[in-house]
């Protein structure tokens, strides 16, 4: 080896050590900090998967939606639908122009509330987001060609009074119904037999489905499904 090839690599070495971009102002690997100048962000700041590589720190992870919730649709209909309600107990009538996004105005969420209320006891309040958004996208599955769909609605919202008044006649009737917090509805579509309707409403309903002989319950309390 002759003395020129050590001075070069002598010069080369010394020059990558003195250079203080490299050697002094960011190591290649930091291990205390999870950084270097192999980190992607380019303010080097540390991201939680690389920091968790050399610290007790836990990862952290964005909530994903369950299988079942992620394939929902969020819409059903490419323009609004008329849904024809009708309540079976006092025969009263409201006519609903549900938009795609299934959001109401004011006026029509006053006036679905007032529809859905105890009748017996005539008190009404704000009936849940999530079961009447479910409510509406199952029955979207069922307009006719000319986007509507007749509802017949057998009970919205129960004062706590009537719910222990129906138990007395049916051992169907739960002590604390998901009617009473204003969290359920019971329906049925002319046509259309509970077992159709339920599997329509398996497939929607975030919450509960309940499949009877006249009518198929819906709320948005835990997810479970059974036939009575």
């Amino acid at each position: 080896m002759n003395r020129s090839s050590i001075v070069s690599r002598r010069t080369v070495l010394t020059g990558m050590f003195s250079i203080p971009s490299v050697a002094a102002a960011e190591p290649l690997i930091d291990l205390a900090n999870g950084s270097g100048i192999f980190a992607s962000t380019a303010d080097k700041r540390q991201s939680g998967g690389f920091k968790n590589l050399y610290t007790e720190d836990q990862p952290t992870f964005s909530e994903q939606p369950d299988k079942e919730e992620f394939k929902r649709p969020s819409r059903i209909f490419a323009k609004p639908i008329k849904l024809n309600l009708r309540n079976t107990n006092i025969n009263e009538q409201l006519s609903l122009a549900i938009s795609p996004t299934l959001q109401l105005s004011e006026i029509e969420r006053q006036s679905l509330n007032h529809f859905l209320r105890d009748w017996r006891e005539n008190i009404a309040i704000s009936i849940d987001d999530t079961v009447l958004k479910d409510f509406f996208l199952i029955c979207g599955e069922y307009c006719t060609a000319n986007n509507e769909t007749d509802v017949q609605i057998s009970s919205g919202y129960r004062s706590r009074k009537t719910n222990d008044m129906l138990r007395q006649r049916s051992r169907n009737v739960a002590l604390n119904s998901m009617h009473i917090q204003g969290k359920a509805i019971d329906f049925y579509l002319p046509e259309i037999s509970s077992r159709q309707l339920g599997a329509t409403a398996s497939k929607i309903c975030r919450g509960g489905v309940g499949v009877y002989s006249g009518f198929v319950h819906i709320d948005s309390g835990a997810r479970r499904q059974w036939e009575a």
